[in-house]
């Protein structure tokens, strides 16, 4: 802030306060004709004398236009210098000049001989001075309205903070004052106003100063006074004595209580400050006359404050709360929050904390059980080993009064991350950890406001070996605050001070108090998403929040809403203020109540019961969509659970419209029973309401004279069904119907279709333990012609050992889902739907339009909108003949129907089709390996059988120390593979990248049978070349075994691998002989082969020579 001063006279210093605490906006008429008519001469001397020339120089955009100039002040201007303005009317119309005023001398003011008081009033928008000539009114307290100049309201800022309430105002105060005038005879201010550098919390917070002693009542002087005209989020404490006025006459400041009481100027800074004070009203004591705005003497309460100070735990690290604060100091702040940021990151990080963390949980947790006369379990939580054992751990947390007669206590599985070993410890009778463990000190700090609240802190400590449960602990701050206010409520201002020898001793806490202006700005966002039904998370990404918020999220709008749990308050104080029955089922009663007194056709909840056994039944119902019933030709009935939460489930009722080709829901019942009696009252109750609402009966056509129902589609709950016939027997006419029965199961084969996709999703979860054939033969049962096929169905699937055959108890289940075993006619059984697709379609275009898991109160309300659009939807398609959708008759719809099932079967095909493939990899990778296999063994019994023959003993390969195991590597799935030693002193000899793959069935053809083989006669090479690569005296290296000791390419020597055979048959069958001493020209041509001579004597089954020509067969 500058330190200079941009005012030319202490005169004006009231002036630019005004200035500064209200910005310039647009004047009244009479105003604007006064600047219309005042000469740029005048005006600039007006502005010297107001102004510094280094602050116009400095600010010339504040003099762009003439909203700097105050009327009030340009008058007395005017005034002082003699002159008065004729206010123009009428301007001619060739006038392109402004003309000069004319200009009207005014006699100098007289000082009067006797001293005299007077006051300035404002009546009808004119400065009146009205002179107080008795004693009495001299001693009148003047009213601060009194004294204040004319002038248009201020515009609200578009800050958070001019979020105004919504609650009515108990008077007007669309034109707050601007200025306060002194009277004739009080001196000046003796000291300037200027701009002060204290730094506030808030940003957009700018104070002015007045530096100089000041009295703010008889026993309380200061050094300065700061003005303000926000509430500043923090106070600092001034190290020496300073006044902190604020004004809060601004309309945007006006916020009522629930009585719609205006609010008084210290309930707004305390709502605004985030310290925790404990208050006093100051309403008992004595009421000092404060001076405010330069001299305005006014009464006020005094109000004192003490700063509640912070909770801490008691293993915290006292660095981080020992603090003296003066000055609003964020370091303090920030060092608490990231020693938090360290604590939260270290949670959880050894297996002893995982355990002090489980162990507190399962103590602090009681025994519900209660003894045969009702006494609680006095008990308490006890490791108890699994009596048969157990893979995943062996023990439990079980009660210590559990027997085997009170069996009733509850038990808790111990997670698979807590070491039982550590828990064992900490169970024991010295719970300590035997290693000693020690976390680090603590860093949880929290506000008074919640502090009493939580007494314990929610960290792990550990001390020793110990787990140490923190305790929240007060720790106290002096600081004291007195705030001054007005006792006239219609002067909304404040003035606030601190003692500067009582400093907060705490640090700085975050921001998480919810301001009056922030819970409004979240409220409106809440009221433009919509209150029934919404959830912070829609709120939150609601495209009108961001528009509410100034594109900003709630988060960042404000700290305090960065939490779920206070914007959930704040979402259910808008529902309750809605419904202030609450949100349950008397809630619904008492909508019940009003909709009773609505018209007919506005009224939507058309039933509240309770039924016999104390359940509850609410039916709703748009009676225009009631009527719609008597031209369904079926209905579909179902409960959809995820609408709401509770005790209640919704019942949903639909038909398919073909007037306007879609699919509707008529009703919504809302209940807590689904027993058989239950579902007989809900039917029973559905007829008389569709009886009322509409004049008609809600008949079947089979039953009834004047029905038009022909089937009712539902799943393969029993009671429903049951219920359901209950209430529809009496309504048949048997003399109509010729249907004679009166046993309800056999009465509902005549009219109930069950879900073929709900059967059929039943026996898809039976796929994974049937054979295929099986499978089959379930997935078709419906499709059954004969009797005869249902009567050996039926006895094959009781037969079975499986929890799905006690349906077939219900002699109507296979009727309602076989053609040929049902009553209905078979024309109507065509023209009916197999499934409840609409239904159940239904209740996901519900659940997208009004939520889920919603109250009771909300689900009807919610679903009370949508039906009524719906309603009116419907209406206007029929008065239009514009369809809601247009592709939605039979073809389109049997179109989509069929494309589906093609759909269906093609990806059945394709997904049979890869199985196959599949299968048939499996199969030759089973048998190749298996060739292996048996090719493996085929030369390890080669090998014994010929080293038997020769009278040899195997040596061991390798050096005479055996080699350390390599680690064994285990697969993502666990899987341990098997280490195997590397041959010692052998180098990797790989196959040339040329060589071809070999197919099972070519290794089919090279390793016939094994009771085929011929004996054994040495390595035979497949397709061997007429002309051997090797001489006669070549293979005489072969029977040379120091030879074979020093070939670097190979160990063990060759003849103990494969044994001594002769040369005579290299030239006749191509095999390689053995038996002859090498010469040293052989030794070198040998050695010169290198990898092609020694690959094609690998044992491997599988290897093949670098030119695919040879292949080695073991005999």
């Amino acid at each position: 802030m500058p330190s200079d001063l941009p005012f030319a006279s202490t005169g004006v210093n009231q002036f630019f306060f005004s200035f500064l605490l209200f910005p310039p906006t647009p004047i009244a008429m009479d105003d604007a004709k006064l600047l219309a008519n005042v000469t740029m001469g005048h005006l600039l001397e007006f502005r010297s004398l107001q102004f510094t020339a280094a602050f116009i120089d400095a600010n010339p955009v504040i003099f762009a236009n003439t909203g700097w100039v105050h009327p009030g002040q340009l008058r007395t201007f005017l005034g002082s210098k003699s002159l008065a303005v004729s206010v123009k009317t009428e301007v001619p119309d060739a006038s392109c000049v402004k003309p000069e005023p004319s200009i009207i001398l005014l006699p100098p003011r007289l000082r009067p001989a006797v001293p005299f008081r007077t006051r300035n009033l404002v009546e009808g928008g004119t400065d009146i001075i009205e002179i107080l000539s008795s004693d009495d009114e001299m001693e009148v307290e003047t009213s601060p309205h009194a004294a204040l100049a004319s002038s248009d309201p201020p515009e609200p800022s578009s800050g958070p903070s001019a979020l105004a309430s919504s609650s009515p105002a108990p008077f007007d105060s669309s034109d707050p004052p601007q200025h306060l005038e002194l009277s004739d005879d009080e001196p000046e201010g003796s000291a300037p106003m200027a701009l002060s550098e204290t730094e506030w919390y808030n940003p957009d917070i700018i104070s002015c100063v007045i530096i100089g002693p000041a009295e703010i009542d008889r026993q309380n002087k200061v050094g300065r006074v700061e003005y303000l005209t926000e509430i500043p989020s923090y106070f600092p404490v001034f190290r020496e004595p300073t006044a902190i006025v604020i004004d809060m006459r601004h309309k945007k400041f006006n916020f009522y209580d629930t009585d719609g009481v205006l609010l008084e100027p210290d309930t707004l800074i305390l709502d605004q400050n985030q310290e925790s004070w404990s208050t006093s009203s100051g309403g008992g004591d004595h009421h000092p006359t404060c001076l405010l705005f330069n001299g305005t003497k006014v009464k006020c309460r005094r109000a004192r404050h003490t700063c509640n100070g912070c909770y801490r735990c008691s293993e915290l690290d006292l660095s981080l709360v020992n603090v003296t604060r003066f000055e609003i100091d964020t370091s303090t702040r920030a060092k608490v929050i990231s020693a938090e940021v360290v604590t939260r990151l270290a949670e959880g990080d050894t297996p002893e904390k995982l355990v002090a963390a489980f162990h507190r949980i399962v103590m602090s947790r009681k025994c519900k059980a209660r003894d045969h006369i009702g006494a609680p379990c006095d008990g308490h939580p006890k490791m108890i080993r699994h009596i048969n054992g157990s893979l995943r751990k062996a023990h439990f947390i079980g009660c210590s009064s559990w027997s085997r007669t009170w069996r009733d206590h509850p038990a808790d599985s111990i997670p698979d991350n807590i070491d039982e070993t550590l828990l064992a410890e900490l169970m024991s009778l010295q719970g300590v950890f035997a290693s000693g463990s020690t976390t680090a000190e603590c860093s949880r700090i929290g506000s008074s406001r919640v502090g009493e609240h939580q007494p314990f802190c929610a960290h792990i400590h550990l001390k020793d070996g110990k787990s140490v449960r923190g305790q929240m602990l007060h720790h106290p701050c002096k600081t004291y605050m007195t705030i001054y206010v007005p006792l006239d409520s219609s002067l909304r201002m404040a003035c606030v001070t601190f003692n500067p020898a009582k400093p907060h001793t705490h640090p700085m806490g975050p921001m998480t108090k919810i301001t009056l202006d922030v819970k409004e700005a979240y409220r409106k966002c809440v009221r433009a998403a919509g209150v029934l039904g919404t959830t912070v998370q829609r709120v939150d990404d609601a495209p009108t929040t961001l528009l509410l918020l100034n594109g900003q999220s709630p988060a960042i709008y404000h700290p305090s809403l960065h939490r779920k749990r206070l914007k959930q308050g704040l979402i259910r104080d808008e529902k309750l203020k809605i419904s202030p029955e609450g949100l349950g089922v008397a809630a619904i009663y008492a909508r019940h109540v009003r909709d009773l007194k609505l018209p007919p056709e506005e009224c939507y909840i058309q039933s509240v019961i309770t039924t016999p056994d104390g359940r509850v039944l609410i039916i709703t119902m748009v009676p225009y969509l009631a009527n719609l019933v008597h031209v369904a030709r079926t209905v579909q009935v179902d409960t959809t659970f995820g609408r709401t939460v509770g005790d209640l489930n919704e019942w949903e009722f639909v038909i398919w419209y073909g007037s306007v080709e879609r699919v509707l829901t008529l009703g919504r019942i809302y209940t807590d029973g689904a027993d058989r009696p239950h579902y007989k009252c809900l039917f029973d109750e559905l007829q008389k309401v569709i009886l009322r609402l509409t004049g008609k009966n809600f008949r079947f056509k089979r039953f009834s004279r004047g029905g038009n129902l022909v089937t009712m589609g539902v799943d393969m709950e029993a009671a429903q069904v049951q219920g359901a016939c209950d209430s529809f027997l009496p309504t048949n006419e048997p003399e109509y119907s010729g249907i004679i029965t009166t046993e309800p199961d056999k009465f509902a084969l005549f009219f109930v279709r069950a879900c073929i996709s709900h059967c059929k999703r039943g026996v898809h979860k039976l796929k994974p333990f049937v054979d295929a054939a099986v499978f089959a033969r379930l997935m078709e049962f419906p499709y059954m012609k004969t009797d005869t096929n249902v009567a050996n169905f039926t006895a094959w699937i009781t037969s079975l050992n499986n929890k799905k055959k006690h349906k077939l108890q219900y002699p109507w289940i296979l009727p309602s889902l076989i053609k040929s075993r049902s009553r209905i006619h078979a024309a109507d059984w065509d023209i009916t739907e197999s499934s409840t697709n609409l239904n159940e379609g239904q209740h996901h275009w519900t659940n997208q339009r009004t939520g889920v898991k919603l109250s009771p109160y909300e689900a009807v309300e919610t679903a009370r909108k949508l039906d009524f659009q719906t309603a009116r939807e419907v209406k206007d398609s029929l008065e239009t003949g514009i369809l809601h959708n247009n592709s939605n008759n039979i073809l389109h719809r049997m179109g989509r129907k069929v494309q589906r099932s093609a759909n269906a079967a093609a990806k059945s095909r394709e997904a049979g089709k890869q199985l196959t493939e599949t299968e048939e990899l499996q199969a030759q990778y089973e048998e190749a390996k298996a060739v292996k296999k048996l090719s493996d063994q085929l030369v390890k019994d080669a090998q014994v059988k010929l080293s038997a023959a020769k009278g040899t003993t195997r040596r061991k390969c390798g050096v005479a120390t055996a080699a350390a195991s390599p680690l064994l590597q285990a697969t993502s799935s666990g899987s341990v593979i098997t280490a195997r030693r590397p041959r010692a002193n052998s180098k990797t000899v790989t196959a040339p990248p040329s060589a071809p793959d070999i197919a099972p069935s070519v290794m089919a053809d090279i390793l016939p049978a094994v009771n085929d083989e011929p004996p054994f006669s040495g390595v035979a090479l497949i397709g061997a070349d007429p002309n051997p690569l090797l001489s006669n005296d070549d293979f005489a290296h072969f029977s040379d075994a120091a030879f074979w000791n020093t070939f670097e390419f190979h160990t063990p020597p060759v003849p103990q691998m494969y044994g001594y055979v002769s040369y005579d048959n290299v030239a006749n069958s191509g095999t390689i002989p053995m038996d002859k001493a090498p010469s040293e020209a052989s030794t070198r041509r040998i050695r010169s082969l290198g990898s092609e001579f020694i690959y094609l004597l690998r044992p491997a089954v599988d290897q093949w020579s670098h030119s695919g020509e040879f292949a080695r067969r073991i005999h």
